[in-house]
């Protein structure tokens, strides 16, 4: 039977467009293998072709039920012959729709033939019976700007399109909970949560995405490091060369792991637009503009070329001050903005994803202590470590140029993450200073060769359950 995936998202992501360039992937690493590619991998794409502003505006139940069954119809009146010869099955999908504060999934509408079907949607999902649901995510300003260019324009606040995302992502755990049944090697089914239903950035690339799927075997590894304090470095030389040398050191983790980048979604520069705009106002007295000019260069340059989507990015001629407030203003009671709160999140569940994490020069200059960002992923590292005893830490730091790794923390109610150590962790100081590339290359291939050593106990529990994978409904 072929590798079935769902492509999941929110409107202004391109899912067809990126449907492709994973193809085109998973076809070239086909041939690579010596087998024959063509017609290897389908994309099933709707008949009933979303106009969606149309349907945003008028949702009527019979445009539910074409919309949504169209799934099902292509999938019924689809070659089987063409079916049974794909080795992978590609299909981009919505598990929902926001739109003016109100959100709803075509798994809730009504059944439409003699009650038998109580969703539509979801009798395609199970006739379907995907591998894996896999949760396409962007930049929320860009996604913004997307959907205003694409045809049939319409409005969607940035807090909206965060809200969209956060139900369609919880939709989609739920469905891969509910569709996709496996064995499990033991009973703690909290090891891998978000197994068959990832986010992924589609600023990382195409490669990245068919490692984790179709290469359990290869470990999975998340780069963490200090990222506002890179940014906030006056020295432009210096911050130049402080961006390179934390893009080199993604860049050999992904040479041989599946890697996660946590600025392949860099949403941290509608915070900083917004308070430099409060503080412009303050200092001349002037009133805060509508609109926000938008620079290309706050968005941190990730490295690769091979994105899930060709063109990643977009030009954004202006963000809208209400916007910008809405998601970056911090109250009393909350202490962050809800970007700030997000990001926290999403890192976190990238840490689950993956088996073990690279923390690189978590105490670097100018500030010589833990940045809070890298404090918080090894902090949660280690919870996770508790119940995933297979999950590695290292710690990569200049010994000649860096803070002490077990300072105090800088704030009183944060607790120093030194403070409790791990059997899992590993600290790598010994090659003097990271500024010379190859100093930092011989840290970079010792953990990589500390992480193949250990690849075996960090992928075992996947090569494990893959042979015992079952489905619903089947």
């Amino acid at each position: 039977m072929p590798m079935r995936i769902i492509l999941a998202g929110t409107s202004g992501l391109r899912k067809r467009e990126i449907a492709e360039q994973f193809a085109k992937t998973i076809s070239r690493q086909i041939s690579a293998s010596g087998d024959e590619a063509n017609g290897a991998v389908r994309i099933l794409y709707p008949e009933q072709q979303i106009h969606m502003a149309t349907f945003l505006e008028r949702q009527t139940r019979a445009q539910a039920v074409q919309i949504s069954g169209s799934y099902n119809s292509v999938f019924e009146n689809s070659s089987r012959k063409a079916l049974r010869a794909a080795k992978v099955i590609l299909a981009p999908l919505h598990f929902s729709f926001v739109h003016y504060d109100r959100a709803f999934t075509p798994l809730s509408w009504p059944p439409i033939v003699d009650g038998k079907t109580p969703s539509i949607l979801l009798d395609f999902l199970r006739r379907f019976r995907p591998d894996y649901i896999i949760n396409l995510v962007d930049d929320i300003h860009h996604v913004q700007q997307r959907i205003r260019s694409d045809k049939g324009f319409y409005e969607l606040r940035l807090r909206e399109l965060l809200k969209w995302r956060e139900f369609e992502l919880s939709i989609a755990d739920y469905c891969a909970n509910a569709i996709i049944k496996r064995k499990w090697p033991d009973s703690n089914l909290t090891t891998d949560r978000f197994e068959r239903s990832p986010i992924f950035p589609i600023h990382h690339s195409a490669d990245v995405l068919y490692r984790y799927i179709f290469e359990p075997h290869l470990p999975r590894v998340y780069v963490s490091f200090p990222i506002s304090r890179v940014r906030r470095e006056v020295n432009e030389k210096r911050r130049s060369e402080r961006v390179a040398e934390i893009n080199h050191v993604v860049e050999m983790m992904s040479d041989h792991f599946a890697a996660f980048n946590p600025l392949t979604i860099d949403e941290m520069p509608l915070n900083f637009l917004y308070r430099q705009a409060l503080e412009r106002s303050e200092v001349d007295g002037s009133p805060l503009s509508d609109e926000i000019p938008f620079p290309s260069q706050l968005r941190w340059s990730t490295p690769g070329n091979d994105k899930l989507i060709t063109d990643p990015r977009v030009d954004i001629p202006a963000l809208k001050m209400s916007d910008l407030r809405d998601v970056s203003s911090v109250s009393d009671q909350e202490k962050r903005s809800i970007i700030g709160r997000q990001v926290e999140a999403r890192d976190y569940r990238l840490i689950d994803q993956s088996d073990c994490v690279v923390i690189y020069r978590p105490t670097s200059p100018p500030d010589y202590n833990w940045s809070r960002g890298t404090r918080m992923e090894y902090n949660h590292a280690i919870g996770a470590a508790e119940y995933r005893a297979f999950t590695r830490i290292f710690v990569i730091k200049d010994k000649d140029v860096d803070g002490p790794l077990g300072e105090d923390a800088p704030n009183k109610n944060e607790e120093s993450p030194f403070l409790v150590r791990s059997r899992n962790l590993d600290v790598i100081d010994e090659f003097g200073n990271l500024d010379d590339p190859k100093n930092r290359a011989r840290a970079l291939t010792l953990v990589i060769k500390k992480i193949q050593e250990s690849s075996l106990d960090l992928t075992r529990r996947r090569r494990v359950s893959k042979a015992d994978d079952t489905r619903a409904f089947s």
